[in-house]
């Protein structure tokens, strides 16, 4: 009987192992995703500034006369 009663605990055990890496899993996905987030809108307010400076320096050469209009 005392076999039992160990296999029980021995199973209660692995069991709130698995769990708990489970949810440390997820947790740090969580992260990655966050983490992912946050590069994806500094890589796009990069580049929103880069067209901005694109269009001013287009702008001020058209305004200068060394762009020819479009036809």
């Amino acid at each position: 009987m005392d076999w039992l009663i160990g296999m029980i605990i021995g199973a209660g055990a692995i069991a709130l192992a698995w769990w708990q890496g489970r949810r440390n899993g997820r947790a740090e996905v969580r992260q990655q995703q966050v983490e992912a987030a946050a590069n994806a809108d500094a890589k796009r307010d990069e580049m929103d500034a880069q067209i901005a400076d694109d269009v001013d320096l287009a702008s001020r050469a058209r305004g200068a006369g060394l762009v020819r209009p479009k036809d």
